[in-house]
């Protein structure tokens, strides 16, 4: 008998297969990563070399412990790096592990908010546990690095323990080891003994295979040993660098790849295509919600207007029913016609004020939206008059300018113009001070000197001892100094980099000059040879601003 399998059975069994495929492959990547689980993970790195070796003679090595946390670890959490020694104990004539503490570092790598040393350190008696104290709250993933620098690898010994480095976070996470083997100086290391982090960038894998090169070509050249080692690890790492890549067959092209061009290239194509079409549909999205939410708009318009109108039927009606009863009760004569008739005026008068007031209500509602009113205003005109009725009068502007208004007051006055308000607009200034400015180095070439006015103050323009003042502003950035002072016969006042303010003690008569002003302590500033050379200068009883240009620069 042949069994035939239903279409519907078919259907479940190629379901069947599908997922027993894509278990299958999740257990074979299961099986490939070696039964990797995120959380709490540790590597380790060497230097100066790819493994740790003994040298000819005694040898210093740093060990880098590379933790990723797991879970987040608290202020005051600890952090436990124990190490050992198999096949032959950590002593003076093997391997020394420093006591400095200082020799012991801890990072944080990789944590939002950058690099740091979140921990004190504490070394025990036995020389071979560190325990790291968080001052601060570290968060899961937080990358740290622990340095352990100059460990002593004594020469001439044959024995190869191998380090095992113990960590054990207390924020309950399990222990996590690792194994670094010690070669002696002739034994081979294989390709396999090379460690390195796993958060190794390019640049630092290319660092490595420049520095094995350099000591592959170093006087004298290494030994037939250490070559053959150094040659491994060169291929070990230039094997590393092809698979960060994703290919062996470009890997020697990776710093300098028309083909990684071409991908970058076609990647960024990819996304601007794929933004453009994005950007479409959102644009049809939205297209397409506007106009629901206009139907849903017009649909509750006409609701409210029919819901109205039904009302406004509803008690025509009733006006209508109540005048039929009455006219019925009147024409059999089972109500006197004068009640008859004040009952239909009373109807027709309560009615007609309910029903008038309805239909003027919804006479008055918008054309759009039923809830809102039409006013007999209109608000966006009345906003427009009342714009152009201020922009018409000047003096609402800006003093600068507003739009494209022109400028308008004393403002907008340069050097040497004063506002008319007849004319409303600039013109000469009929008196000001004049004057003159000379720079006087203190030695020839020089850049530092001093600055020498000398004014004439208008014929309008006389200043009264004690509380006239005299205004002098240096070009700006000109001049630098420290300790800038201002001097003259009958003078008193302040001076900085930037402003001059002096006071005269005895008064100056109109059109007259005023006592030479040396102001000292200055020094022309770098690219002064491009800056403005002209100061300005006005007094409390002359309000316009006068230039004067500095000779001798």
């Amino acid at each position: 008998m042949v069994y035939q399998i239903s279409e519907k059975n078919q259907i479940l069994i190629a379901l069947f297969g599908i997922v027993v495929l894509c278990a299958g492959k999740l257990f074979k990547d299961y099986l490939t990563r070696g039964g990797y689980v995120e959380g709490f993970t540790f590597t380790t790195e060497t230097s100066p070399y790819s493994v740790l070796r003994r040298g000819q003679t005694d040898s210093l090595a740093n060990v880098f412990l590379i933790i990723t946390l797991g879970k987040d670890l608290p202020n005051g959490g600890k952090i436990d790096t124990v190490w050992s020694a198999t096949n032959s104990a950590i002593a003076v004539d093997n391997i020394v592990f420093p006591t400095a503490l200082d020799k012991y570092t801890a990072t944080l790598e990789s944590e939002i908010g950058g690099t740091r040393s979140p921990f004190t350190k504490s070394l025990d008696g036995n020389n071979n546990k560190l325990t790291l104290t968080a001052t601060a709250a570290l968060k899961s993933g937080s990358w740290i690095k622990i340095g352990i620098n100059d460990i002593t690898l004594k020469a001439g010994i044959t024995a190869e323990p191998t380090l095992k480095f113990t960590i054990t976070p207390n924020n309950g996470e399990s222990a996590v080891s690792r194994d670094l083997k010690v070669y002696n100086a002739d034994t081979q290391a294989g390709s396999g003994d090379f460690v390195s982090s796993t958060r190794v960038t390019a640049s630092d894998i290319r660092k490595a295979i420049e520095s094995i090169d350099q000591r592959l070509n170093a006087t004298p050249p290494p030994g037939d040993n250490d070559r053959i080692a150094l040659l491994d690890a060169r291929a070990s790492l230039v094997s590393m660098l092809a698979s960060t890549y994703g290919t062996v067959k470009e890997a020697g092209q990776v710093f300098d790849s028309e083909a990684l061009y071409n991908a970058q290239r076609t990647a960024i194509d990819f996304i601007k295509k794929e933004r453009a079409r994005t950007e479409k549909n959102a644009t049809l999205l939205s297209e397409d919600n506007s106009n629901k939410r206009r139907m849903a708009q017009v649909n509750t318009y006409y609701t409210r207007h029919y819901e109205a109108n039904t009302d406004v039927m509803k008690n025509i009606i009733y006006v209508s029913v109540a005048l039929i009863i009455l006219a019925v009760l009147r024409n059999k004569e089972m109500i006197p016609a004068s009640i008859s008739t004040l009952g239909i005026i009373l109807i027709l008068t309560f009615g007609g004020i309910v029903i008038g007031t309805q239909v003027y209500d919804i006479i008055r509602r918008n054309d759009h939206d039923f809830d809102k009113y039409d006013w007999n205003f209109n608000e966006d005109e009345m906003n427009r008059k009342q714009l152009v009725q201020q922009n018409s009068d000047p003096a609402n502007l800006s003093e600068m300018g507003m739009g494209m208004a022109p400028c308008y007051g004393p403002g907008c006055c340069d050097v040497g113009t004063t506002w008319d308000n007849d004319s409303k607009k600039c013109v000469p200034a009929a008196s000001r001070i004049t004057g003159t400015a000379t720079w006087k180095p203190s030695q020839a070439g020089s850049a530092s000197g001093s600055l020498v006015v000398a004014l004439t103050v208008s014929s309008s323009g006389a200043l009264t001892a004690n509380t006239s003042t005299i205004t002098i502003t240096l070009p700006e950035g000109l001049f630098t100094g420290n300790t800038i002072t201002a001097t003259g016969a009958n003078v008193v006042g302040t001076a900085t980099s930037k402003l001059i303010q002096l006071n005269p003690t005895s008064g100056v008569a109109a059109s007259s000059k005023t006592p030479d002003i040396t102001i000292s302590g200055l020094s022309l500033s770098a690219g002064y040879s491009s800056l403005s050379k002209v100061l300005k200068v006005k007094t409390s009883s002359d309000t316009n601003e006068t230039g004067v240009t500095i000779s001798g620069i």
